[in-house]
């Protein structure tokens, strides 16, 4: 089933999308988005109608475009949250992010995952939960691109954990000609470890007990192996990541082995943990994916 065509927003003003399988806006929906923080909705007083809020029928995500003030956007991104995470991410400096790389011409979607943030802290874990995820970003990635102008470029841009199943779908998205299908990768904090082993039974707390998962969360993780399909890809790829993040001290988890082009953000464990650390890997990201000549370096940029 199409998309339905959305207008598009005045500049820099985001457009909720609320993508479960319904036909309608529902009570709870306008609720829920009206509780939502000034920084993404401006104004407490218009209808959900005028505030752009949709119901599509593209998987069960809830997502925020950012729209490029631009006449005619150069780049469709589609940002997939970490692990666990909502679309503010870890530290809040998504929105600030997204909005950063809109200024300079490109449409930013962030969505949240089944079971996260607006989506519900109910949603249920899949039998195979890691296809499950790369799933989704399938969806709104295609999505993304049906609302864009036609010669919009794609990009995916994950964060932290959210870059395994963003590397699947992209392998996926390219291998099966979807139109979301990505012409850039960019990895944010992602050192897609592989031939890991979880010591798990039951139920596992994340992010200190704040959330629980299946031991087939982490079964299903075992047997993926993100680097070998990000080495298989055919596209440009930027890792992005803090000049202090410990993982990355091991010379094994450097991701220009698998293809990939490094960008190193001083100061900083994790990119987005200040604001002027996201302006920077705004930044450098918009600097890369400017330059023609990206795919052909495997140089660490700083």
């Amino acid at each position: 089933m199409g998309s339905p065509a959305l207008a598009r927003l005045p500049s820099l003003s985001p457009c909720l999308i609320n993508t479960s399988r319904r036909n309608s806006i529902s009570p709870l929906s306008i609720k829920i988005a009206r509780q939502m923080d000034d920084t993404e909705m401006r104004s407490s007083d218009t209808t959900s109608a005028e505030r752009g809020h949709h119901l599509l029928d593209v998987g069960r995500t809830l997502s925020l475009v950012h729209d490029s003030p631009a006449r005619e956007s150069r780049w469709a991104a589609t940002m997939v949250p970490d692990f666990t995470w909502d679309r503010h991410g870890k530290y809040g400096t998504a929105s600030e992010f997204a909005r950063r790389l809109a200024v300079s011409g490109m449409d930013v979607c962030r969505f949240d995952a089944e079971g996260s943030g607006l989506a519900g802290a109910c949603g249920r874990w899949p039998l195979v939960p890691w296809e499950a995820m790369a799933e989704e970003v399938c969806a709104v990635a295609d999505w993304v691109a049906g609302r864009t102008a036609a010669n919009a470029r794609k990009v995916l841009i994950a964060v932290g954990i959210g870059g395994v199943p963003a590397v699947s779908a992209a392998a996926r998205m390219r291998r099966e000609g979807h139109r979301g299908a990505p012409e850039a990768l960019v990895l944010i904090g992602a050192d897609l470890v592989q031939s890991v082993r979880f010591v798990v039974t039951g139920m596992a707390s994340v992010r200190a007990g704040e959330q629980l998962a299946p031991s087939r969360v982490f079964r299903s993780r075992e047997r993926l192996e993100p680097r070998t399909e990000l080495a298989a890809l055919d596209i440009p790829v930027l890792c992005v990541r803090g000049a202090a993040d410990p993982r990355f001290a091991d010379p094994g988890a450097d991701l220009t082995r698998f293809g990939a082009v490094t960008c190193v953000i001083q100061n900083c464990s994790d990119p987005f943990e200040e604001a002027v650390t996201t302006r920077d890997a705004a930044s450098a990201i918009q600097r890369w994916i400017d330059d023609p000549q990206r795919s052909k370096s495997s140089t660490v940029l700083t």
